[in-house]
């Protein structure tokens, strides 16, 4: 049996060679893992790394990105309506506005050269204190006729006042006729009146309380059958500036009220309703 000591010297060559080979290559793994964490301590230092520069700024605007879409959702005021709004299409009303309509004032002239409109209409203007706007002179009958037109509900009172009006126009005589036709804005519907009632009953009391009224009429359906609607003109708007502010008129001093509604003109092909005096 061999001993230790006979073992064959080239296997311990091989051996020593392999201890050192292994201990060379744990002292390089080494050196290595050291170098390795030098450079990442060197890099976590330095401020102006490139990719850390990049990473940081791309989390930063998905960070912005995320908020800017928050508040758009979450806040009206960020929201650009403008540029999303859908146009509408603009809906055409079928409801018919009554348009405030007064007849015109007749002046008459006796001469045959006449003053031209506009100076009428300052002369009127100047002597009567008033703001009139619009006349012309008649296409029908006598030439010699100017219509004068009032713009609103006061101007047409004050024209009606026979002491406004001077003696002449434009150095000229004239003859005045003031309308006879009642303005349609001085009309008004009285609401839920019984059909038993006498209307000349009804026109009656009504007179006792406003002054300026003029008529009472009743609404009556095509055939002659009375409805529960009275119309009511007048004469003036003084009483009747208080009775649609209050949407009611007065039978007595307070205690007996009805409610009214404006007064809206048939069209020419309305077969409803047709007013009738009784």
């Amino acid at each position: 049996m061999m001993s230790t000591k006979d073992k064959d010297p080239y296997q311990n060559i091989t051996m020593n060679i392999e201890q050192n080979s292994s201990s060379m290559l744990e002292d390089n793994t080494s050196e290595n893992n050291q170098q390795n964490n030098r450079n990442i301590h060197k890099r976590i230092k330095e401020s102006d790394d490139s990719f850390e520069c990049e990473h940081r700024d791309s989390s930063d605007y998905l960070m912005r990105a995320k908020n800017s879409t928050t508040r758009y959702f979450n806040n009206s005021t960020y929201r650009n309506t403008t540029a999303n709004a859908i146009p509408r299409t603009p809906q055409i009303s079928n409801e018919v506005v009554p348009r405030s309509t007064f007849p015109p004032f007749r002046l008459s002239f006796n001469e045959n050269k006449l003053p031209s409109e506009l100076s009428i209409i300052k002369d009127i203007n100047r002597q009567c204190r008033i703001s009139l706007s619009f006349g012309r002179y008649s296409s029908f009958g006598k030439k010699n006729s100017f219509l004068i037109y009032a713009n609103s509900a006061d101007q047409y009172d004050r024209l009606m006042t026979k002491s406004i009006w001077p003696t002449m126009i434009c150095d000229l005589n004239y003859v005045l006729d003031s309308p006879s036709k009642i303005p349609t804005s001085y009309s008004i519907v009285m609401l839920n009146v019984p059909v038993q009632w006498n209307i000349v009953e009804l026109e009656n009391d009504v007179k006792k309380q406003y002054s300026t009224i003029v008529k009472v009429e009743r609404f009556y359906v095509k055939g002659g059958k009375p409805i529960s609607k009275v119309r009511i003109d007048f004469s003036s708007s003084e009483e009747l500036k208080s009775i649609i502010k209050n949407k009611s008129i007065l039978l007595d001093d307070a205690n007996t009220s009805y409610k009214i509604e404006p007064y809206i003109p048939p069209t020419k092909n309305s077969s409803l309703l047709q007013l009738s005096t009784v």
